[in-house]
């Protein structure tokens, strides 16, 4: 079963795939990604095909595709014209919206205007993006067979249910599990998820529940957004019931940061109030500050090279957070004692439900089985995050928790440059930059030579960051990709 992953944003297609191969290698069978491409000519599109076996994979191009899952309308545009897709065989479920708006398609607002509260800043779309998104629907169309093909609103969906447009990959994810077109369980994907997703985990099961949710029965979806609780929805407020849930102490310094910076962008708070939140519990608020400084740093930058754009902010705000809050001893511990994970344990197993947990010292080669009564263990090792900073950290010396100690510095060196030299020129290439910790992945030595080759690429785009127009350079960029 092959299904092919379009969007614009890698980092959601390289996600959506490896939680697609992860969740069929939890049930025994073999899931193949080669890996994301760009296509040439095509724009941003970024296309992950995925495929997924009882049996020996030998070339994932020999398949014929089963699913398209376009997380953007163009992405999918570009994807459904590939001469391997048989029309008559494949399926596609398409974000109607695009990913650089929050903005609903007329189809939608004319299916739901009469559900619509007065807030929900669905107001009259803009011609141009009207035609537009008409021209990639009639494109779609007419390259696979229109029977075949199912439409969300995604972006706007999940924004106005969860909050988070950023999460609309997972609803697609979870719309196209209940319509019958993903060939795994879902509790093998919300496994994946929790495995991979890390502090989000929870918020991206919503996601996906919402998904499934809305192809059974739109209109409760509907009802959601029509009850109109905005102020649950508030990226602040919703930051502080997590903060409630998990170490109430820690609230009055997340307002207090809050105070200190503004911020006046919508997406920018869904994105950067949690991470701040996360930060705080990592380790404690001096480190959220470090963050918060950087990212605002490059914010003011940003505003007075490119008017309304935050693209770089946001990557900055992503990538800087995933350096900073690496999951070493002390998080996986924090996370083990999260209310979140013991309610999905008894959800799962139950209330009365024994844990053990599988350690290896970092004294020895073997693992040990160790009882609830670790839990207390636990505990104090959470609480010792402290160490991180010093020497003595009994963790930090092995080559890759000294690798990840190192990696947010080298990051901060890599963000001044980048607002050193940024014009609008090598504006794009500036945010191809700051998104390269996207790339980091795995654990032990294979995460080490992820970052040894994120590093040497970081390296290599600086060297064209001068450029005085990112159309000169170009040319040797992806010659010098190409090698």
């Amino acid at each position: 079963y092959k299904i092919l992953i379009a969007g614009v944003d890698s980092v959601a297609v390289a996600q959506v795939s490896g939680l697609l191969n992860m969740a069929a290698t939890m049930e025994g069978r073999l899931g193949y990604t080669p890996g994301a491409y760009a296509l040439s000519g095509e724009g941003e599109t970024v296309i992950s095909p995925c495929v997924i076996s009882d049996g020996f994979i030998e070339n994932p191009d020999d398949y014929e595709t089963d699913l398209i899952l376009g997380l953007d309308l163009a992405a999918a545009a570009n994807a459904s014209t590939l001469t391997t897709l048989p029309s008559t065989k494949t399926n596609v479920v398409v974000n109607r919206g695009m990913i650089s708006t929050t903005t609903p398609s007329p189809l939608f607002l004319n299916q739901v205007q009469d559900k619509l509260s007065p807030r929900s800043g669905g107001g009259v779309m803009e011609s141009g993006k009207m035609e537009e998104q008409d021209r990639l629907i009639e494109e779609i169309d007419s390259s696979i067979r229109s029977d075949n093909i199912l439409y969300l609103d995604a972006g706007y969906l999940a924004e106005r249910i969860m909050g988070d447009q950023q999460m609309s990959h997972l609803f697609i994810l979870g719309f196209a599990y209940q319509a019958g077109l993903l060939p795994v369980k879902v509790s093998s994907l919300e496994e994946a998820i929790h495995q991979d997703g890390g502090v989000a985990a929870q918020e991206m099961v919503s996601a996906l529940e919402w998904g499934r949710i809305y192809y059974l029965s739109p209109h409760m979806a509907l009802e959601e957004i029509e009850a109109d609780h905005w102020s649950k929805k508030d990226p602040k407020e919703r930051t502080i019931s997590k903060l409630k849930m998990e170490r109430p102490s820690a609230i009055p310094e997340f307002e207090k940061i809050l105070s200190e910076i503004k911020v006046e962008d919508r997406g920018l708070k869904i994105l950067l109030y949690p991470r701040i939140a996360d930060l705080i519990l990592y380790q404690d608020s001096l480190y959220a500050r470090e963050y918060v400084r950087s990212v605002m740093s490059v914010m003011g930058r940003e505003k007075e090279v490119v008017k309304d754009r935050l693209d770089l902010t946001m990557a900055v705000a992503r990538s800087l957070f995933k350096l900073m809050a690496y999951k070493d001893e002390y998080e996986a511990a924090r996370l083990h004692l999260t209310r979140a994970n013991r309610e999905r344990i008894a959800s799962v197993f139950g209330k009365e439900a024994k844990v053990f947990w599988c350690i290896r010292p970092p004294w020895s080669k073997n693992k040990s089985l160790l009882g609830g009564w670790f839990m207390p263990v636990l505990s104090i090792l959470a609480s010792l995050r402290w160490m991180r900073r010093y020497r003595i950290n009994p963790f930090g010396s092995s080559p890759i928790r000294r690798m990840e100690q190192d990696l947010p510095s080298w990051y901060r060196e890599v963000i001044d440059t980048l607002i050193l030299e940024l014009h609008q020129g090598n504006y794009p290439l500036a945010v191809r930059i700051a998104s390269s910790p996207d790339k980091i992945s795995g654990y032990g030595m294979v995460k080490i030579a992820s970052i040894k080759e994120v590093i040497s690429e970081v390296e290599r785009d600086l060297s064209f960051l001068n450029g005085e127009d990112l159309s000169d350079i170009e040319p040797l960029y992806e010659e010098a990709s190409a090698n």
